[in-house]
């Protein structure tokens, strides 16, 4: 790597070195001969001594050759170089001009600039103590033009050392004597080396800002963009080169005073239009805050009334709860007791004796039902005073859940255990209205809710008495079951599926008596019984009518009645059928029933041959049947006879 030639003992070894005092001159510059043997001769030696071993090396191991490092230029890097050379060989030719060997040419002081740069100036002064090229080139240059004018002060360098040959000055005999080994710190040498890359690394991160300073300058829109001669002439003026007097080209103007005050003022403007805005949007926002702070101030005050609601509704929720949860255990027992009621009344067997018996016993368990009930579940006045004060309190709520329609429903399971012994078909049998249940609705005008249970208790058990206990053909149990149904048609309304089931049950139960009493040969006295009970049901019943008049007058009493002797005592029969039509189908109107034609020609063929007899009973007989032609407005047929 780095080695030293061991000087000889006794041998100085310096340089050879004419003076002017041996009397010789320097040679001639143009007689290059006896530099050039010498070259070769080194040459020889270099070649020698690449064969040998170094002895001399601070490490045994072979050093790579150093890699050069290149940076890749810009077309603007290569445009700004060539510029720049372009003015330092002006620069250097003007300098350098006709030179005497007697005068040594002295190098110009470096320019001062004492000035700061231009306003607009894009790049600071380098600040770098790394000579640049121009510097460099001109201490060459100087060193050069001393040599060839022989001054005493140079030494002349050989041209194999100059162009870096290898040889030392040495004499051949010191090459010849081996190289001394030392060794040096290595560690000083890294810092050296570090050293000189990071001063390298430096520099070039300097040209490397400047040329993008120069390329991405930013300049106002109003002046023009700067050439490239006035990047150069910063980057001269930075590099010392421009005298002190030089004054950039293209420096852009500065702003006048009216343009600074228009400036200023369309500032002004806008800040004062941006501080209206604020002062809008503070004014909303204030507004914005009296009317949240109202709405505070309001919802403070509904705070206890939402208290007292939240709680309530806690009350409410815990008691609904507690009476469905009852119910649902309830509810089957309920029905088991109807059912055994309803049984008892139904089973025909039984003496009054044996059915009042167990009737009491009956009713006794349905009071024991809710013994172990609480009082506010087990009584319909108890719920119903809870979902009154639900109403009282919070009608809004009270009304938005629909409680009017599910309240019926809710007092109905308990409505049928007070009426679960009750059979409208007997005798001194109580009416629904006097029911504690009904009593307490009526007491509290609550009309609405009446008619809804009416609805939803009351008809169902009518309904379930007619279809399990009613005997049509028993007089008594069908005018009071007829009593019963207009009261409930008159006061609360004859609508509603539960109605529509009713009168199904009616029609049923009068087509079923009719069909027995056909099937068992019944008399015409049991018809006419049987036809009486069915005709209470006209205008109460649809259909009844029809029932009665064809399939149970016409098809039935009749043949029976044509069987009978033309006879006083036959009279008698027919003015029982008579009775048992109502009355207002004569009354209201003046023209005959067209269902009734049929019985009217008998009783026209009757009453003829009644009337052909001289006897005294028959004459009679005959005066009554036409009495009833004339009632069924039917006389125009005795006439016809």
């Amino acid at each position: 790597m780095f080695g030293f030639n061991k000087r000889r003992r006794g041998r100085p070894n310096v340089r050879a070195r004419k003076t002017e005092d041996d009397g010789d001159t320097a040679p001639a510059p143009d007689a290059p001969k006896p530099v050039e043997k010498k070259a070769d001769k080194e040459k020889s030696k270099v070649g020698s001594e690449k064969k040998k071993t170094s002895k001399l090396s601070f490490q045994e191991e072979e050093v790579a050759p150093e890699q050069e490092f290149k940076v890749k230029k810009s077309s603007m890097s290569r445009k700004l170089a060539r510029e720049k050379e372009r003015e330092k060989s002006k620069k250097i030719k003007d300098y350098v001009g006709p030179m005497s060997p007697e005068h040594e040419p002295s190098p110009p002081p470096p320019p001062q600039i004492h000035d700061q740069f231009p306003q607009h100036s894009v790049l600071p002064p380098s600040t770098s103590s790394i000579p640049d090229a121009y510097t460099i080139h001109q201490a060459r240059k100087k060193r050069e033009l001393a040599r060839l004018q022989q001054q005493s002060d140079y030494i002349p360098v050989k041209e194999d050392e100059r162009r870096g040959g290898g040889g030392t000055g040495m004499d051949s005999d010191d090459e010849e004597e081996g190289r001394v080994e030392m060794r040096v710190h290595t560690e000083d040498l890294t810092e050296m080396g570090e050293e000189m890359e990071e001063s390298e690394c430096v520099q070039w991160e300097e040209e490397q800002l400047r040329k993008g300073a120069l390329t991405s300058a930013v300049v106002p829109d109003n002046i023009p963009s700067q050439p490239v001669s006035v990047a150069v002439e910063i980057q001269q003026q930075q590099q010392g080169t421009l005298s002190r007097d030089y004054i950039p080209q293209n420096i852009p103007p500065t702003l006048s005073l009216s343009e600074i005050r228009n400036r200023l003022t369309q500032e002004v403007k806008t800040f004062e239009q941006d501080a209206q805005e604020c002062d809008g949007r503070v004014e909303t926002s204030d507004k914005a805050l009296a009317v949240c702070k109202d709405k505070i101030a309001e919802e403070e005050k509904s705070i206890e009334r939402l208290s007292s609601a939240f709680q309530f509704y806690q009350e409410m929720r815990c008691y609904l709860n507690d009476y469905l949860q009852l119910i649902s255990v309830k509810v089957d027992q309920i029905s088991g007791l109807e059912d055994r009621v309803l049984e008892l009344f139904a089973n025909q067997s039984l003496s009054d004796k044996e059915i009042r018996g167990k009737y009491s016993a009956l009713t006794e368990e349905g009071s024991q039902l809710m013994s172990d009930v609480r009082e506010e579940f087990c009584s319909s006045r108890a719920v119903r005073e809870m979902f009154v004060k639900w109403k009282k309190e919070q009608p809004e709520s009270y009304k938005d859940a629909y409680i009017s329609q599910c309240l019926p429903r809710v007092m109905t399971p308990l409505i049928n255990l007070e009426m679960a012994g009750w059979n409208p078909l007997l005798e001194n049998s109580a009416s629904f209205e006097e029911f504690p249940w009904f009593l307490d609705l009526v007491g509290v005008g609550n009309a609405e809710l009446l008619q809804d249970l009416v609805q939803t208790a009351l008809i169902p058990k009518v309904t379930s008495v007619v279809e399990r206990c009613w005997r049509p053909g028993v007089l008594a149990q069908s005018e009071r079951l007829v009593d019963l149904v207009k009261l409930i048609s008159e006061d609360y309304g004859a609508e509603g599926s539960e109605w529509e089931r009713l009168n199904q049950a009616i029609l049923y139960k009068v087509k079923q008596s009719v069909s027995q009493i056909a099937e068992g040969g019944g008399s015409v006295s049991e018809c006419t019984g049987l036809l009486h009970a069915i005709l209470l049901w006209d205008g109460v019943t649809a259909g009844v009518r029809g029932i009665a008049l064809q399939s149970l007058l016409s098809e039935r009493i009749l043949p029976e009645l044509e069987e009978l002797r033309s006879e006083p005592s036959t009279v008698e029969v027919v003015e029982g059928v008579i009775k048992s039509i109502p009355s207002q189908w004569f009354d209201e109107t003046h023209v005959m029933v067209p269902e009734l034609k049929g019985f009217a020609g008998y009783l026209a063929r009757l009453a003829n041959k009644l009337g052909s007899s001289e006897q005294r009973s028959y004459k009679t007989a005959y005066k009554r049947v036409k009495s009833m032609l004339l009632r069924m407005h039917a006389i125009d047929l005795l006439k016809s006879k």
